[in-house]
């Protein structure tokens, strides 16, 4: 006989909820929305803010950070982190001048 204790019923648990609280969201797209607020209060606040001189400006200092982080990921996937770290220390170039 089967009862409300079965295994079918055990196994399947309690239905996930579709309603998501706001400190989900919060939690989740928070530093998102800080942005645009951010970005949305400067082009209020000045003129200059949103203009195409003040965007490229900004791209041209990012992109050196963007294309090292990009680099350095790279390194990380490909598991490379032990040669880089290598090189970048020297002791390559001291094995190779040692005669042994």
């Amino acid at each position: 006989m089967p009862d409300g204790n079965s295994a079918k019923s055990r196994l399947s648990g309690p239905k996930p909820s579709m309603n998501i609280a706001v400190s989900d969201m919060v939690r989740k797209y928070g530093l998102i929305l800080a942005l645009l607020l951010g970005v949305v209060i400067l082009s209020i606040i000045s003129d200059a803010f949103l203009t195409f001189n003040n965007l490229m400006n900004v791209l041209r200092q990012v992109s050196i950070n963007g294309i090292l982080a990009v680099g350095m990921t790279l390194v990380i996937l490909t598991a490379g982190i032990r040669r880089a770290v290598r090189e970048r220390t020297g002791t390559r170039a001291h094995r190779s001048a040692d005669p042994r």
